[in-house]
């Protein structure tokens, strides 16, 4: 990377060329040998994708297990909740259900925290999801056509900023850390980032 001339050569060997170097490396904390990575968390998520649902679903839904794991949320009221069920507590486990534009519901997630992080994905926790979805919505979903597992990068609670943002060199910035946030929050993040003068 040379920030001043605007070059960067990435990982495939290819070359850009432009007025700043951004660096999302997401999860991979190795990238410059992880040293301005080093506070960060890694975490595991299982998620599903189902076939068209037959209703449109106006909203993104979740379910009150949400309450347990975002900042947001650390209220005196929450220490009220009930005990999670089994399974939310084995899988660190929320309902997160919104509607593709295919008419398919992507459906999640759980947390894993602990690595090495198992390469397997585990039924039971599809099984959760499906049937919280379904109690939610009153109704059976389509088939599963797609599973996954992710890896994402955040930040220790409590968290000063959305993002974790590095400025390695001169033009040359790291942001990462965003966590389960970076759908919604990465528009805000990139607005925020400082341009060449």
């Amino acid at each position: 990377m040379d920030a001043d001339t605007g070059i960067v050569r990435d990982h495939l060997g290819d070359t850009h060329h432009g007025d700043a170097v951004v660096i999302c490396p997401g999860a991979e904390h190795s990238i410059l040998g992880g040293k301005a990575l080093s506070g960060l968390h890694r975490c595991r998520l299982q998620m599903m994708q189902t076939a068209p649902l037959d209703i449109p679903l106006r909203t993104a839904l979740a379910d009150g297990d949400s309450l347990r794991y975002y900042p947001v949320f650390d209220v005196p009221a929450r220490k009220n909740l009930p005990a999670p069920s089994p399974a939310t507590d084995r899988w660190r486990m929320q309902l997160l259900c919104v509607q593709r534009a295919d008419g398919g519901l992507t459906i999640g997630d759980t947390h894993a925290y602990d690595e090495p992080f198992d390469v397997g994905v585990a039924e039971e926790a599809y099984d959760e999801l499906r049937g919280r979805a379904e109690r939610i919505l009153g109704r059976t979903i389509p088939k599963t056509v797609t599973r996954w597992a992710g890896v994402y990068s955040q930040q220790p609670e409590p968290v000063a900023a959305v993002e974790s943002r590095h400025v390695l060199t001169a033009g040359v910035h790291l942001i990462t850390g965003l966590g389960g946030r970076g759908m919604t929050a990465s528009p805000a993040v990139a607005e925020k980032q400082p341009r060449r003068s």
